[in-house]
């Protein structure tokens, strides 16, 4: 039985999965709410952020898993896989690809799915692409983080990590 076949039969447990781990994600937050002002070392926020990281990151990474498995969802997607190929060949993007209306930021990144031996297809797209939008959400909540505090940031990073996608 693949992955796939699993989660379409099994979507009660994968939901279950899900909101655990949001909940594990907020109870992690009201914690940390509760224990704001009680006195304690600076170790403590340091492994608040990092159990957040973690669990976002967990949560980021389950939320997407099923859309790993299918084929193409989108035209761009191959369009994108397939000028990542051409520019293994021929590095000169403007020359070599016919990139639509997006330019070599989307293609380019794919090319560091190559570099770990993975074969560009759209499982490893959608990988780089998570990677990436970890990475967003990462900086969205070190500078939410320095301008509004902790908190803030944390209530911030984990709505805009389950706002729904157009």
């Amino acid at each position: 039985m693949s992955l796939f076949h699993f989660l379409e039969a099994h979507r009660f447990l994968y939901w279950c999965v899900f909101t655990a781990l949001f909940f594990g994600l907020l109870h992690g937050i009201a914690a940390e709410t509760g224990n704001a002002s009680i006195e304690g070392s600076a170790a403590k926020p340091a492994r608040a952020d990092l159990r957040y990281a973690f669990l976002i990151a967990l949560l980021l990474f389950w939320g997407r898993l099923p859309t790993w498995l299918f084929p193409e969802q989108n035209p761009d997607e191959g369009q994108a896989i397939a000028a990542a190929i051409t520019l293994l060949h021929d590095p000169r993007f403007w020359l070599s690809v016919d990139a639509g209306t997006h330019g070599p930021l989307v293609s380019v990144p794919l090319l560091a799915a190559k570099l770990f031996g993975v074969n560009l297809g759209f499982g490893a797209a959608r990988c780089v692409g998570a990677v990436m939008l970890a990475g967003a959400l990462a900086l969205f909540f070190d500078v939410s983080r320095r301008w509004f505090g902790g908190l803030v940031a944390k209530a911030c990073g984990t709505a805009e990590r389950n706002r729904p996608s157009r």
